[in-house]
């Protein structure tokens, strides 16, 4: 962890972000080689369906716009999927401006503090039963359109800590795996911290 004249704490999460890639890798995989038949299937579909003499016909027009459009969705949602369970960011820095998290590319994006209630949640998997005696990473962050990161408890506390001197309200809430209103995405056992605007 580091600090600079500008309040900025920077915490080094390679480790966390290599167990990330690491863990994940098995489902990535799975959603590349699904990606990649629905690819096949979809150029397949076209070729055919642009050679002479096709789509000739109501019917034939009917299953090309249901089969193309659906088959490219599918693909797309396969990609993002399979980026979604890429490698956690390798730093976050808790600034005044905001979060700013690194990659293993090498590309950054910032998080201003006003962003946080809709784009960013926090998971602590501590009082978890099982998970601790299986793993250490046992804090995340979670964003609908970045990788999910694990935090060390420096980073998590540092983020839960500094919230409040940016105007947000920290709201901690441990949803059963029933309460499907809560916890949608049925997520682990978990406190799950999220936060609001005070205004």
């Amino acid at each position: 962890m580091n600090a600079s004249a500008e309040t900025r704490l920077t915490f080094d999460l390679t480790p966390q972000s290599e167990a990330k890639g690491c863990q994940d890798r098995p489902v990535r995989r799975v959603t590349l080689i699904v990606g990649g038949l629905f690819a096949i299937f979809l150029a397949l579909i076209l070729t055919k369906a642009l050679s002479p003499g096709n789509l000739t016909t109501p019917l034939e027009w009917i299953q090309f716009a249901v089969l193309v459009p659906g088959l490219s969705a599918m693909l797309v949602l396969m990609l993002f999927a399979a980026w979604k369970f890429g490698p956690g960011a390798t730093s976050i820095s808790v600034a005044s401006v905001g979060l700013l998290f690194v990659w293993p590319s090498g590309q950054s994006d910032r998080l201003a503090w006003d962003h946080l209630p809709k784009r960013l949640v926090l998971l602590d998997y501590t009082i978890n039963p099982t998970l601790p005696r299986l793993s250490g990473n046992l804090w995340e962050v979670r964003r609908w359109n970045r990788p999910a990161c694990y935090l060390t408890k420096e980073a998590f506390d540092a983020i839960s800590v500094a919230a409040p001197s940016h105007g947000l309200q920290v709201e901690a809430t441990i949803p059963s795996r029933t309460d499907f209103g809560r916890n949608f995405w049925g997520w682990a056992q978990c406190r799950i911290i999220r936060f609001k605007g005070l205004s």
